[in-house]
């Protein structure tokens, strides 16, 4: 492999896993790392989530691998970086290493605040999501709840009215028989 350098040695090796990358990641899940990382812009990020060729699921994480490749060792390490950070299984079995969330590359590029930035804007995120999900849970259980009444409301209705059915059958065999 001579004329291969660092850079794209690195990517070759990640290259096997490319399937598996593609079918795992959600990209919206890692692109803040990157971000803050400064291997991705925010014109890269909006052309993955918004550009008509990459409305497939698969196309926006094959192009944030290509964009990613593009930015050499750095973006590969930033890479890897993410997949431990957010994907421990997989940078396990693509690295073989355990993970353990140095974030080295966003020390480097953004200093100590950087990695603060980026945790607060994370537990930010990841807040908004619970509070989104406790919204849902919560409309969840009054539609649950309005179910419950109604079907309570329509068994009364349905006793009530079995009740009658039977009042008038025994009114009219009274009849009936009284009649005869």
């Amino acid at each position: 492999m001579d004329g291969v350098g660092e850079d794209d040695l690195c990517w070759l090796q990640l290259d096997d896993f490319r399937m598996l990358l593609i079918k795992t990641i959600d990209p919206s899940r890692i692109t803040p790392y990157l971000r803050q990382c400064q291997v991705i812009s925010a014109e890269d990020e909006e052309q993955l989530f918004n550009d008509p060729m990459h409305l497939s699921d698969l196309f926006p994480v094959g192009a944030l691998l290509d964009i990613l490749q593009r930015t050499g060792l750095k973006g590969y390490t930033a890479f890897l970086e993410s997949l431990e950070l957010d994907y421990p299984d997989l940078y396990r079995r693509i690295t073989g290493k355990e993970p353990n969330k140095t974030f080295s590359i966003l020390i480097d590029t953004a200093g100590e605040s950087g990695l603060t930035q980026f945790l607060m804007s994370e537990l930010s995120r990841l807040q908004r999501a619970l509070q989104g999900e406790r919204r849902r849970r919560q409309q969840a259980c009054s539609v649950a709840k309005e179910q419950v009444c109604t079907a309570t409301r329509l068994l009364r209705n349905m006793k009530s009215q079995s009740c009658q059915s039977d009042c008038l059958s025994v009114f009219r065999r009274r009849g009936l028989a009284s009649s005869s």
